[in-house]
């Protein structure tokens, strides 16, 4: 069906909150079903003292009226919640296919699943007051120019309040698509 292809139908109840980090319904961002968000859904990544070191896939789409957000939640002093390269794993259910080598580009990548339509195109994504660092051109993580955020065949993506820093690129975009 249209739905299955283009993921337009979202689950009753919604739109939905996932607060993670400590104290918090999911203590990792491995455990946040990304591949299932819908429009209006609000990833909350709150502070903690030690970085988090995960690569994550945001493989959705929101509408302009309701965007598909990915916000930090400062710690007591103001402090972001920080995203490092450093070491970052790769969640098995992350919605990379097996022999996608794509999650070296970027920490945060928006782009479809593996299990998507070829139709299916991301966007309508917010990401904000988040620090994302320490990605280094590395043969077995990174590869050469692997961007804190990278764009592949994604449209409508706000960046807001983030801090980028010590990566190899800010922000890059596959030029197929992307805007």
């Amino acid at each position: 069906t249209v739905a299955a292809l283009f993921r337009t139908t979202p689950p009753l109840g919604g739109p939905f909150t996932y607060n993670v980090g400590p104290g918090q319904t999911y203590t990792s961002l491995a455990q946040v079903p990304w591949t299932g968000l819908f429009p209006g859904d609000t990833v909350r990544l709150h502070w903690r003292a030690t970085p988090y070191t995960e690569k994550v896939l945001i493989p959705a789409r929101g509408t302009a009226a309701a965007p598909i957000r990915f916000i930090g939640v400062p710690g007591p002093a103001g402090q972001r919640p920080v995203i490092s390269g450093l070491n970052a794993t790769l969640a098995p259910n992350s919605g990379f296919a097996s022999w996608d080598i794509s999650h070296q580009f970027g920490l945060i990548t928006i782009a479809r699943a593996d299990t998507d339509s070829q139709f299916f195109k991301p966007g309508f994504i917010e990401i904000r007051g988040l620090e994302l660092r320490d990605i280094a051109a590395t043969a077995d993580v990174w590869f050469e120019g692997a961007a804190a955020i990278r764009l592949d065949a994604a449209d409508s993506v706000t960046v807001r309040d983030c801090d980028i820093h010590s990566v190899c690129t800010g922000l890059s975009a596959r030029l197929n698509g992307s805007t």
